[in-house]
């Protein structure tokens, strides 16, 4: 049986692979469509199609997507900074949602929308694989791993950028563990404590892990867990492990980062339809709070700021009704003391059904 949290997660994720897999092309960056009513939508920053070594390497750079496009921007500077686009080869089915940029910010993984036909109809479903690609080029992307039969639900760097951690779910295991290195392809099982639903056992899903390199959040049904993980004999495995989230909600697990102190960590709640919240809670259990509520949003995604005293998230603007009102941006909020309301740092006009602009991270 299928939990609430899997089911909800291949809903959201097989949503976004649709708007991507529809091809809404690479460059557009406006739309005519009118603002929304009550506000105004920022005016694209210019762009600027080649950067310098100087402007690679410094700090407070967000990366994102918009459409297909990658680029880079530095929040108060207003200039983007575009970066190679992927190859021919690599767009069609392309999920934008599901890109993982490597901690030195030199490669990006992406997995691919699998297209089947169910009752007639031809949708857009998880992906079966992972590719890695350099940034500095539009060199075709290199198959790291494939997992025939499955659905590839999350996938994130190892803090040291050697390997990448992969949640696979088929309908016989459940969801799957394992990591793989990334210049070997070697690939290990990685043991997570396991739960009961549903009347089946199964094991929890690597959402996040820590700067460290030490822990990770490991979600079950609707819970977020702080799990101690160890590399030992070719096996990576569970050493320790404690509550991370209070209540049981309705967690997009695949949205969740750690601060670069490893101190807390951010993730995505589904609150009603679409609407979701981004909160953040202490590791050690101490300090829970909601960063952005619910009721604005939907699409949201989360990202510290290097210094770990903000929070960027991309996300696709609602109205009163929950309704998507063809507006999305990426914006900064202030952690401490206490949050405020987002600011900006690029916003744009378009279809509600488009899935316009996606963050990367901020480094």
């Amino acid at each position: 049986m299928m939990s609430p949290t899997r089911r909800n997660v291949s809903i959201a994720v097989a949503i976004l692979a649709l708007c991507v897999a529809a091809g809404f092309g690479v460059r557009g960056c406006r739309s005519s469509q009118k603002p929304t009513k009550g506000r105004i939508a920022a005016e694209s920053p210019p762009i600027a199609p080649q950067q310098t070594s100087v402007d690679s390497t410094r700090p407070g750079q967000i990366y994102f997507h918009r459409e297909f496009g990658l680029a880079k921007v530095i929040p108060g500077e207003g200039l983007i900074r575009r970066l190679p686009d992927p190859a021919e080869s690599d767009r069609p089915s392309y999920q934008l949602q599901s890109d993982r940029l490597s901690p030195d910010a030199t490669r990006i993984a992406f997995g691919k929308a699998v297209i089947r036909e169910v009752d007639g109809l031809f949708g857009a479903f998880p992906p079966d694989a992972i590719y890695v690609r350099r940034l500095d080029n539009s060199d075709p992307a290199e198959l790291l791993i494939k997992i025939e039969g499955s659905e590839i639900h999350n996938f994130v760097w190892l803090p040291d950028g050697t390997h990448l951690a992969v949640v696979s779910w088929d309908k016989e295991h459940g969801h799957r563990n394992c990591i793989v290195d990334a210049a070997t392809k070697k690939v290990e099982e990685a043991r997570l404590p396991r739960y009961n639903t549903g009347g089946g056992e199964y094991a929890m899903s690597i959402a996040a892990w820590s700067p460290d390199g030490e822990w990770i959040l490991a979600s079950d049904d609707g819970w977020l867990y702080r799990v101690r993980m160890e590399h030992k004999g070719g096996l990576w495995s569970w050493a320790g492990r404690g509550l991370f989230t209070a209540d049981r909600q309705s967690i997009l697990w695949s949205a969740s980062a750690f601060s670069p102190d490893g101190q807390r960590a951010a993730y995505v709640v589904i609150e009603k339809d679409i609407s979701m919240s981004l909160q953040i809670a202490d590791v050690s259990g101490g300090d829970r709070r909601t960063i952005v509520p619910a009721g604005a949003f939907t699409d949201l995604y989360p990202a510290w700021s290097p210094d770990g005293r903000r929070i960027a998230f991309s996300g696709a603007r609602l109205d009163a009704t929950g309704q998507r009102v063809g507006q999305s941006g990426i914006y900064t909020v202030v952690v401490d003391p206490q949050a405020g309301e987002p600011s900006p740092v690029l916003e744009e006009v378009h279809p509600p059904p488009v899935f316009r602009l996606r963050l990367l991270e901020w480094r």
